[in-house]
């Protein structure tokens, strides 16, 4: 998987999804796009995309951006999927599915891959441990999708390290890309 952020000079790109990706042999990519930034008479300045390279090693890669009229052709295969509830975001990427918990950042509750448990029913876990010995587990305040797309999503977890009694140590931010 590649992210890479590209800047467009003014009135190139108007429409991201009229982007498309070719590797050195001239395959078109499958390519998802997103807007960071636009210049004054909305075209885009910045752009952050996702694709998938297959280089081998000590090797250079070789890709082109070209703009076309019109729209870009849609992911065919199977695509990412997320599903919210109150209880918990699912993220389906084909290969694995992940489950994340709503309340508690283990991060995953679940990790299945061709429908078998990776990891134990009660969860992965992630604690913070000081220098006399308390333990803080991540509390979310919000977890909420940042990015969602064919290629990548990405959920943003917010909350705050507590120990057992209540007390909490620090606020933190993760992320968890897909």
């Amino acid at each position: 998987p590649v992210t890479v952020g590209l800047p467009f000079p003014r009135g190139v790109v108007s429409d991201p999804a009229s982007l498309t990706l070719r590797d050195a042999c001239g395959r078109q990519l499958f390519l998802q796009s997103q807007p960071l930034s636009r210049w004054s008479d909305g075209s885009v300045r910045w752009m952050l995309l996702d694709f998938q390279a297959s280089v081998n090693a000590n090797a250079h890669g070789l890709f082109q951006i070209q703009t076309r009229s019109g729209q870009r052709k849609e992911c065919q295969a199977p695509c990412l999927s997320i599903q919210e509830s109150n209880r918990q975001i699912v993220i389906n990427t084909r290969k694995a599915t992940f489950v994340l918990n709503r309340q508690l950042c283990k991060p995953f509750d679940r990790v299945c891959l061709a429908g078998v448990d990776l990891i134990a029913g009660d969860g992965s876990s992630f604690r913070l441990t000081d220098e006399l010995g308390r333990e803080y587990f991540p509390h979310i305040h919000d977890l909420a999708v940042e990015t969602t797309g064919p290629l990548r999503a990405t959920v943003r977890a917010r909350g705050e390290l507590k120990a057992g009694s209540g007390f909490g140590l620090t606020h933190f931010v993760a992320r968890l890309s897909f």
